[in-house]
């Protein structure tokens, strides 16, 4: 791999949380060089040697592709004088510098970070002053020996300057006794420590390690919405993982158990955090139940009127519905697909301004909340922003103590939210308020942990009003009837007519599977339905691997509909503008959630920036670009956030 050395002589860019940079670095053998990579702890003046590659950019030329920087610091007296007296070095200028490198010699920089005494040579430098200079240059010196030292390890330069910034000097020694404690900086999981360890040749014994693994295995079972595992299966999946004897594992969870990491109840094991939240949140059911409802009594006539406005005849589970959550503190409405929650809502929402109660009505995801706005007239949004998330403190301003102005809290798509939002969201709610939930039992749980609307339906302590009846518009889809077909076990209806909107085309080789749906989607709906290939159509699949998986059908559409954009690689991913992309987890800051889809407009390739418009254009750079997947296709599961 090339090394390149020189001075840096200007930042381009910088993004200071990912690390990447894009510099100019000064040698003497050639031009100047444009060098792009994550090199963190370099600063304009700085002696450097890089290593990585050539590369040539048809917009931007020839540059270096950095994999690794480190800083060198400088042994010529010029070099010396320079570094000393460019502002790092507090109270040093040019004639202080001269005088230390006269009198210590071209080593003085070694020899003021081992011993700050031996300035005393230099005249009028007090001990105070000695010590703050030989503090500065040995933090120098031990972040670029550091950063050195760990790359061997395979931890980059940016993660290397996290752990630099919390352990300081005694980081290497942290990292060799117990690589698994790094677990606790923000990127670094258990994988990554894994690694780290069999670099360091740590026995997969190694108690911290099982610990480490037990409660990965937890944290993965959240992402599939599980709050706690069964004991019995969190300690197969641990041996599993870790490839340990099981008797190591049930060691190592007695051990965190006691040590209050985990926490038990009967057979079932949990996360602290997830076992406090459903605790809390029970506690805060209580409390608004405490309370007494102020029914809204709704007439006859208001209700006929509201039928008249709307053109349509309520049948009587949905007018039961709508009375049920005028009359109850916290109701719930659920039913599939055409049973009529959202004709529910947009008469309750007419019936509640009638009698001018404040209503607060929101989703969890912005593409649900924009959908409610459609279909019923009235401003919906996120919960996030309906709570008012603050970047800054990564809190909700909304709470027990600044609770939401709504008379009436209506959440629509409840079987989206998860335990950690159902807390948040609680905690918002004015004690005398009304409560409803609106959702579909049936659909898949929150990506994230906890089933919350089927708990609650199950408790039986909540008026549930469950739609059953499909009603005649949604009886011409056959997408409806079907998705109730298959939910009571029957086999859906299969009638390939022009007029129908549920094809089934039987194609047994998963190759051919894929040609087929790269057909349908570049050529066959869009020339018979006049549908737009990117914006209109969205493939949906039960995994990411093989043939037909998320991964390789959004590479094939990809390359069919837009294979010439300018782009960026990021891992194996090709980001490219025109490209219809998905945000992958929750950002609070940018102010976009997990499954809201959005187009790239624009990118930068020099400083690996993207521009993606969701409800608004949002900025990515670097690593926070892992926060985004190409989403022609998608997984079934992620396709609902």
């Amino acid at each position: 791999m090339p090394t390149i050395q020189g001075k840096i002589k200007r930042i381009i860019f910088r993004n200071e949380e990912t690390g990447f940079t894009v510099l100019v670095l000064e040698t003497r053998e050639e031009d100047d060089i444009i060098a792009v990579g994550e090199l963190v702890g370099l600063e304009v003046g700085d002696e450097v040697s890089i290593d990585g590659d050539f590369s040539f950019h048809p917009a931007y030329g020839k540059r270096f592709e950095a994999k690794f920087g480190n800083k060198i610091l400088p042994h010529s007296e010029e070099g010396i004088i320079e570094y000393l007296s460019s502002g790092r070095v507090p109270g040093v200028g040019e004639r202080r510098a001269r005088q230390i490198v006269k009198a210590l010699g071209t080593d003085c920089l070694r020899l003021i970070a081992e011993d700050p005494s031996c300035l005393q040579k230099v005249k009028g430098l007090g001990k105070k002053r000695a010590e703050k200079i030989s503090e500065v240059v040995k933090n120098e010196l031990g972040l670029a020996n550091f950063i050195s030292t760990v790359a061997g390890w395979g931890i980059t330069p940016n993660t290397a300057y996290k752990i630099y910034e919390r352990y300081g000097t005694q980081g290497i020694e942290r990292i060799k006794e117990d690589p698994y404690e790094l677990t606790e900086l923000k990127g670094i999981g258990f994988k990554k420590a894994d690694k780290i360890a069999e670099k360091l040749g740590i026995f997969k014994n190694f108690p911290s390690r099982i610990r480490s693994g037990i409660k990965y295995v937890l944290e993965e079972a959240t992402n599939s919405g599980h709050t706690y595992l069964p004991k019995d299966r969190l300690i197969y999946e641990s041996v599993r993982l870790l490839e340990v004897d099981e008797f190591e594992v049930e060691e190592q969870l007695e051990n965190a158990l006691k040590d209050g990491q985990l926490l038990q109840r009967g057979e079932k094991v949990y996360l602290m955090q997830y076992y406090e939240e459903e605790k809390y949140a029970c506690e805060l059911l209580k409390t608004l139940l405490v309370f007494p409802p102020n029914p809204v009594n709704a007439s006859e006539a208001e209700i006929e009127r509201i039928e008249k406005e709307l053109g349509i005849a309520y049948t009587e589970e949905q007018r039961l519905g709508i009375l049920g959550a005028l009359s109850n503190k916290i109701t719930i409405i659920t039913g599939g697909p055409g049973t009529g929650k959202t004709t529910i809502l947009r008469g309750l929402l007419r019936l509640l301004s009638l009698h001018d109660i404040r209503v607060e009505l929101a989703a969890p995801t912005g593409r649900a909340a924009r959908r409610i706005t459609e279909l019923t007239g009235y401003p919906a949004q996120t919960i996030h922003r309906m709570l008012e998330y603050n970047p800054q403190t990564k809190s909700f301003r909304r709470n027990e103590f600044f609770p939401l102005d709504g008379d009436f809290v209506i959440i629509d798509e409840v079987s989206m939210v998860d335990i950690s939002l159902f807390v948040s969201l609680l905690r918002a709610v004015y004690k005398q308020a009304h409560l409803l939930l609106i959702g579909d039992a049936d659909q898949l749980p929150s990506v994230g942990p906890g089933r919350v609307l089927l708990d609650l339906i199950e408790s039986g302590l909540f008026p549930v009003f469950k739609l059953t009846k499909i009603h005649r518009q949604a009886q011409l889809s056959l997408i409806v009837t079907n998705a109730h077909r298959i939910r009571e076990g029957k086999q859906p209806i299969i009638r390939n007519t022009r007029d129908s909107d549920f094809f089934f085309l039987h194609e047994e080789d998963a190759t051919r599977g894929a040609k087929i749906i790269e057909e349908l989607v570049c050529e066959r709906l869009p020339t018979k339905m006049g549908f737009d290939p990117i914006s209109d159509i969205q493939v949906l699949t039960p995994m990411y691997k093989g043939e037909t998986g998320a991964d390789n059908l959004n590479a094939r559409l990809q390359a069919r509909l837009n294979p010439d954009s300018p782009g960026i690689k990021r891992g194996n991913i090709f980001f490219r503008i025109g490209d219809r992309v998905m945000q992958t987890k929750n950002n609070y800051e940018k102010g976009v959630f997990n499954g809201e889809l959005g187009i790239i407009k624009d990118l930068i390739a020099e400083t690996g920036t993207i521009f993606v418009l969701f409800e608004h254009l949002v900025q990515y750079k670097g690593e926070e670009l892992e926060e985004l997947a190409l989403a022609y296709a998608t997984t079934v599961h992620k396709s609902q956030g």
